[in-house]
């Protein structure tokens, strides 16, 4: 699975997704921090899937994933917030 975003075969993808989603010396273009974004968010889906995330629980738990990893790229500290807080009652599937 390559993405586009990682380098080596044997890459971290969340790690590397939220390497770029830092940013930290802000040179990522806009489609490369999306791309980062959506591996990040693939970790996820993957790890609430292997823990029985019932199926019409998958749509909404997705929509505040984003949400939340968003607010983290934008460095916005009320919405990381809230956005977490909306994301803690998957917890229990590894979300």
């Amino acid at each position: 699975m390559c993405l586009g975003l990682l380098e080596g075969r044997n890459s971290n993808i969340p790690a590397d997704g939220w390497e770029i989603i830092k940013n930290e010396d802000l040179r990522e273009t806009p489609a490369r921090l999306e791309r980062a974004k959506r591996a990040v968010a693939f970790a996820y889906w993957a790890r609430v899937i292997s823990n029985s995330i019932p199926e019409n629980e998958l749509q909404p738990y997705m929509a505040a994933q984003f949400a939340w990893i968003d607010a983290i790229a934008a460095r916005d500290e009320d919405e990381i917030k809230r956005t977490a807080e909306a994301t803690k009652r998957w917890v229990k599937y590894g979300g």
